[in-house]
């Protein structure tokens, strides 16, 4: 997964892409994929300069079980 997928579930300016992020984020967590991302996207997320938002984009990652691969 890339970096602008965590963003979308929080997307209130696009709820058609909010929408649909947040049936992905269903089926992750149903195990319908087995779901990976980069060191490097975990590293971009967190420098979020909002600590909120970085918290909410980084809680996605264990809460749907991402695996993540080395850099």
């Amino acid at each position: 997964m890339e970096a602008t997928i965590f963003n979308l579930p929080f997307a209130y300016n696009a709820p058609q892409y909010k929408s649909e992020t947040l049936k992905l984020f269903e089926e992750i967590r149903a195990r319908k994929f087995k779901v990976y991302t980069l060191g490097c996207i975990i590293s971009e997320l967190e420098n979020t300069e909002d600590l909120e938002k970085r918290e909410r984009l980084m809680s996605l990652i264990g809460n749907y079980r991402i695996n993540v691969l080395p850099l």
